[in-house]
């Protein structure tokens, strides 16, 4: 688990989307999925 991955949660769970999340972290939204993705799995 990594720092990046909670701030993506984080984020979403914020915005209550995930492509609003991306925008305002500056990322692509799915490398943003992907971080989550990966805090599903652990």
């Amino acid at each position: 688990m990594e720092l990046k991955d909670l701030k993506a949660f984080i984020e979403v769970a914020n915005h209550t989307s995930f492509t609003k999340a991306a925008d305002s972290s500056y990322i692509s939204q799915p490398s943003l999925s992907k971080s989550v993705k990966k805090l599903k799995r652990n």
